[in-house]
């Protein structure tokens, strides 16, 4: 796999993650507030999304 779908990859799991994350009060699936978790699981979807778009998007130098 090239650079470009690694980080298309990286950038839906992140996404998905995130999505994950946000859903899980509305569903009544965490206890109450926002535990600690859910902010690693949020962090880990922002650094997935930023590490796919550095890889796949980002051009190195020649």
């Amino acid at each position: 796999m090239n650079k470009k779908t690694i980080g298309i990859i990286l950038i839906v799991l992140g996404v998905l993650m995130l999505a994950v994350d946000l859903l899980i009060e509305p569903l009544n699936l965490g206890g109450p507030g926002f535990g600690w978790k859910q902010i690693v699981l949020l962090i880990a979807g922002f650094i997935a999304i930023g590490a796919g778009y550095v890889l796949g998007f980002l051009k190195g130098k020649s």
